[in-house]
């Protein structure tokens, strides 16, 4: 694109929608699921409080994702080659100002929600909020940006699991529990899977950029082996909290999806085996996961 295109053409509404790549809002979407189930199992269910909750969480990974096509895109670790899922700083087609206060705009709009769900649950609410806001922000952006040192997927284990099922059940139940805590850990193996089946993927591109991920640091073998420790963990986490009481047996429903991962593991296994499509899969695996899960806390519900 010319600079004289790139200079006449403004993103369209859809353009931008795109760009907050909203087919990982299931990543959101998922743990505030679980935690607001758990809740309503207990009898605690307040529709209003699950939909304002819902809504910050997308705008919060929508702010994250938005930010983290910039932060990349600055850093040079985006390419044209490696930025296949937002292309749109590297292509010239959104001006890089433009994606940073798109940004801030997403997460203003993350910020007003938790507000009102301050107001109405107490300031608990808005630590876990702040804490959610900060982390998006610093992956990959900020002096240290802690994807480039290898830190991304135990960072985004604990944000996009226990620390968004928490909440989603405090806001609810206006209590903390060791339910949506332990049993959110499988989400949050799934949810860091994604991230580390994007930096499996791209070891080559971000080698090239200088930057180090955990993948990287650990080579596409071990790197392999730890896409498996996470995937299995979810069910071995899942297997746990049922048996100690924190789940119903309804939520073992998930396990229908093991024989679909051990066939994606073993085609992922060989040295030259091709991964360009490994975080997509991963990503399509978090949501069957989660759906069952609390389609088993639905299921569980309606049996008691």
């Amino acid at each position: 694109m010319s600079e004289s295109d790139r200079a006449g053409s403004v993103p369209g509404p859809r353009a931008w929608f795109i760009a907050m790549r909203p087919w990982s809002f299931t990543a959101a979407a998922v743990p505030i699921l679980f935690g607001t189930g758990l809740a309503a199992l207990e009898g605690s269910l307040n529709p209003w409080l699950f939909a304002l909750t819902l809504l910050g969480g997308i705008a919060l990974q929508a702010a994250t994702n938005l930010h983290n096509t910039y932060g990349d895109y600055i850093s040079r670790v985006d390419t044209p080659d490696s930025a296949v899922t937002c292309p749109q700083l590297v292509d010239g087609s959104f001006r890089p100002e433009a994606m940073y206060r798109a940004g801030w705009l997403a997460l203003g709009c993350a910020g007003l929600l938790g507000l009102v769900l301050t107001w109405t649950c107490g300031p608990l609410v808005l630590l876990f909020g702040g804490v959610g806001a900060l982390g998006g922000y610093l992956y990959t952006n900020g002096k240290k940006p802690y994807k480039y040192v290898g830190l991304g997927p135990l960072f985004v284990f604990m944000l996009m699991g226990p620390l968004m099922a928490l909440p989603a059940y405090f806001i609810q139940t206006g209590r903390l529990a060791p339910a949506p805590a332990f049993g959110s850990l499988g989400i949050a193996c799934l949810v860091a899977a994604i991230m580390h089946a994007n930096d499996l993927r791209d070891i080559a591109h971000d080698r090239a950029a200088g930057i180090h991920t955990l993948a990287m640091l650990l080579g596409r073998g071990r790197a392999v082996g730890l896409f498996a420790g996470l995937t299995f963990g979810a069910f071995a986490i899942l297997g746990l909290s049922w048996a100690g009481g924190l789940l119903p047996w309804p939520c073992l429903a998930p396990f229908i999806l093991l024989p679909g991962l051990t066939g994606k593991l073993r085609r992922i296994l060989p040295p030259d085996a091709d991964l360009i499509d490994l975080e997509g899969w991963t990503a399509k695996f978090h949501f069957q996961f989660g759906l069952l899960l609390t389609t088993g806390l639905a299921a569980a519900k309606l049996s008691a």
